[in-house]
């Protein structure tokens, strides 16, 4: 894959959510009540580009599957606190930016099933749809 072909690696993608996601949280100030759910944003987003991260270096199928399964449910964690904040924030677009990205990775994780056979097959399955749904943030 090109250099230039970032924006459809869902490793890279997975990074720079992360990353994203760091950077509004910086920029904002949060409320007592907010900062559980920024911590736990920072804590599931980093988890998802972690975990693909690792099942990309799996030692098995199950290994493979496993780490898809738990960024998957990290993502829709990260969905959860994004809404919360969201929902309490008072300027709440970059949130919106955020969400809309967490959707677009939900996407992409959940084109290809996670009992497939073969983790190579899956991963190019992934990439493929990179052409599809492009990271919409830019931090």
């Amino acid at each position: 894959m090109a250099e230039d072909d970032s924006s459809y690696d869902l490793e890279e993608r997975t990074f720079r959510f992360a990353l994203s996601v760091r950077s509004c949280v910086s920029e904002q100030t949060w409320k007592p009540t907010q900062r559980t759910d920024v911590n736990q944003l920072l804590r599931s987003s980093d988890s998802i580009a972690a975990n693909y991260t690792e099942a990309n270096n799996a030692v098995s199928k199950p290994d493979f599957n496993h780490k898809i399964g738990i960024a998957r449910r990290e993502i829709a964690e990260s969905k959860l606190w994004l809404r919360l904040l969201g929902a309490t924030s008072k300027e709440p677009s970059l949130i919106d930016q955020l969400r809309a990205s967490s959707r677009n990775l939900t996407n992409s994780f959940a084109s290809s099933p996670p009992s497939s056979a073969n983790p190579l097959h899956r991963i190019s399955c992934l990439t493929l749809l990179m052409f599809l749904f492009t990271f919409e943030f830019r931090a």
